[in-house]
């Protein structure tokens, strides 16, 4: 062998493959991250749905059943709160859920682009004014016998403090069904 080729071919497995390897390391695409805060980290399938719609402080919704009757008022308008009968599911972005009106699915792992089967009864009684800034958002709008979803991002959830099985800067995603709302 020629000895320039013998150094050409050194000088190639020395430097350009390893090269090359790291180039491929470096653009290679990642899947996404769970919840570790911002947006960017989230798991695509939370914000790539199309139907789901934007409220105030980066709030997003889906509206799976529109209900009938009046609608759940916000606090203050005309209001000194609102008395709220619900069902809920509660899960992180990988699909644990922290809480339920279901009490079998607590702890348990569930697809989060699928709502659950809420059952006539066992719904929640809160007052509003006393819930995450996320749900005193999302839930007025909606209609007794509605189901929505809520994408919740950690500032108007419980932001940097965890709470629970509720990491710190975790983005919740709720389905919820209302059953009645009542101004106080």
């Amino acid at each position: 062998m020629n000895p320039k080729v013998g150094f050409l071919i050194f000088v190639l497995t020395l430097f350009l493959f390893p090269a090359i390897f790291v180039v491929k390391i470096l653009v290679q695409d990642e899947s996404p991250k769970v919840n570790t805060g911002g947006d960017e980290n989230l798991p695509k399938s939370v914000f790539d749905d199309p139907e789901l719609l934007s409220l105030e402080e980066g709030l997003k919704y889906k509206d799976i059943v529109v209900g009938e009757g009046n609608p759940c008022p916000k606090i203050g308008e005309g209001n000194n709160g609102v008395q709220v009968q619900i069902h809920y599911h509660g899960m992180l972005t990988n699909g644990k859920v922290f809480d339920s009106t279901i009490t079998s699915l607590k702890g348990t792992m569930m697809d989060i682009d699928v709502a659950p089967d809420f059952p006539a009864t066992g719904a929640a009684n809160f007052d509003l004014g006393g819930l995450i800034r996320g749900w005193q958002i999302g839930v007025p709008g909606m209609k007794p016998g509605g189901v929505r979803k809520l994408v919740i991002p950690a500032h108007i959830a419980y932001g940097s403090q965890a709470n629970g099985d509720i990491p710190a800067n975790s983005t919740l995603i709720f389905y919820m069904k209302l059953v009645s709302a009542s101004p106080r």
